[in-house]
């Protein structure tokens, strides 16, 4: 099937891999991206561990998501936005990261997300029941997002 004869297109894996094959054919042209990556807390996850060193997990989480993030904007329509999950602890990191990809102006919203059917969180000091979901426009736009 053509692209142009494709309205809406799944994909699971790797969500670098994902994105590249998309950058042959849909640069430009995706009006949405959601990524869950791997939130750097310490938990196992199918992505190989590039965090190297404990002293430097952050930095090294940041250049993880670096290459999939500038791939990802590549992708967006203008009227394109795209919404990444994400923890506390590499929030803060993700946001200046997506503010630099993105653009600050660019960002639209941080929605949050109560975890009301999944165990309880892993951290040792509170039971943590919110995660992060991200959002920048490629443009950024009046439009409303409804859910």
């Amino acid at each position: 099937m053509a692209n142009e004869e494709r309205k809406n297109l799944y994909i699971t894996g790797d969500n670098l891999d994902a994105l590249k094959m998309l950058s042959h054919g849909w640069s430009g042209r995706v009006r949405v991206i959601y990524i869950d990556p791997p939130y750097n807390n310490g938990g196992r996850f199918i992505y190989k561990n590039f965090y190297g060193t404990a002293a430097e997990p952050h930095r090294n989480w940041i250049e993880f998501m670096r290459e999939r993030l500038i791939t990802a904007r590549g992708l967006l329509a203008d009227d394109g936005a795209v919404f990444i999950s994400i923890g506390n602890y590499e929030y803060a990191n993700l946001k200046l990261l997506c503010d630099g990809i993105f653009g600050e102006r660019n960002f639209a919203e941080t929605f949050l997300w109560t975890k009301t059917f999944t165990p309880p969180s892993i951290s040792k000091k509170s039971r943590g029941t919110v995660e992060y979901i991200l959002c920048y426009e490629k443009v950024r736009s009046k439009r409303k997002f409804y859910g």
